[in-house]
């Protein structure tokens, strides 16, 4: 069974993909490969090949149980989806450097098992556990995308996760096109029905199923738009005194609070802590296969956090909000070599 609580590490150059239509399915069934070898990284580092259950794949990528022509296509979809990262600085002997990587390596269906293999820059970013960044990445909880089925309302959340923080972000048109893959489609020259067919529809589609509110402006180039800037917000909790609340608005306010938590869970907590955060500041912080795991930084001993035991105390709440959510408490401590 796949637990409720998944947030995947996405590296982010295959969130922005673009001159390539990816389909909802193949969005969806990488999510799930990522999860998977996620959480077996967690328990072997060193591991490169990873065996999946076939109907749990299906399960989390919300494929027909009955049938793996839709994982098939899927897989086929990935391997043939080759991403291209080309730094905009120039390197020392005035070319520009360049990574080339399909999405996935290799792939073997044999009955009711998978075996999938990541280049090593996809395979890199899920297996660091709080060392130095080797590849950026971005945290996505899946339920946020469980029920949006517009591969443009995926393309859009994915994107806006990635720059959750900002806010904001600017693409010109043409930019979107490419990463909603209807650059090489006739039909969308006409910016009405770009906006009509595309732009609208994946910004509905998140209002309604997501606690995100987003919306959008153009900015034009003489007589064309030329430019769409996107903004966004978690909506706000109402508020109200508890004994106010309908169960519905209950609900709602715990929803909000979880998704905080699973989105960003480090100022999550600092916020919960106030001015007794200041160790979860400098610590790594992050949700893994149903764990917060909070890694103190060199010289921190575990008692930073104060006894579990003591009613109160740092490590009491933070192990009290974690369950409220789900998830277990763990503390690592990095000695020194």
């Amino acid at each position: 069974m796949v637990s409720k609580n998944i947030v995947i590490r996405k590296p982010n150059h295959t969130i922005t993909i673009t001159n390539r239509d990816l389909s909802l399915t193949a969005r969806k069934t990488y999510n799930a490969l990522i999860h998977f070898a996620q959480e077996q990284l967690m328990k072997n580092p060193g591991q490169t090949i990873f065996e999946m259950s076939l109907t749990e794949v299906k399960q989390a990528a919300g494929l027909n149980p009955k049938s793996n022509k839709g994982l098939e296509d899927a897989v086929h979809d990935l391997h043939r989806t080759v991403v291209q990262v080309i730094e905009k600085k120039k390197n020392e002997f005035g070319l520009t450097d360049s990574l080339t990587f399909s999405l996935i390596s290799q792939t073997l269906i044999k009955g009711q098992k998978m075996r999938i293999e990541f280049p090593s820059v996809v395979r890199d970013s899920l297996g660091n556990l709080g060392n130095d960044v080797i590849v950026p990445y971005t945290r996505i909880p899946l339920n946020i995308l469980k029920d949006l089925v517009s591969v443009y309302a995926i393309t859009l959340m994915e994107n806006i996760l990635r720059y959750k923080d900002l806010k904001t972000w600017t693409w010109t048109v043409e930019e979107w096109k490419l990463i909603t893959g209807v650059a090489s489609q006739k039909g969308y020259k006409d910016f009405s029905t770009l906006r009509i067919k595309t732009i609208e529809p994946a910004i509905k589609e998140i209002n309604e199923k997501t606690q995100y509110r987003v919306k959008y402006k153009t900015e034009k180039k003489g007589r064309r738009v030329d430019k769409l800037i996107f903004s966004w917000r978690i909506a706000a909790p109402r508020k109200k005194p508890d004994e106010d609340l309908s169960p519905e608005e209950t609900r709602q306010l715990f929803e909000d609070a979880k998704e905080s938590f699973e989105t960003d869970p480090k100022g999550h907590l600092s916020k919960l802590l106030g001015y007794e955060g200041a160790v979860i500041e400098v610590s790594d912080v992050d949700l893994l296969s149903g764990e917060l795991v909070i890694r103190l930084p060199e010289g921190y001993p575990e008692e930073s956090l104060q006894s579990e035991d003591l009613v109160g105390s740092i490590r009491h709440r933070i192990k009290k909000e974690a369950e409220a959510y789900g998830y277990t408490l763990r503390v690592d401590v990095q000695n020194a070599p």
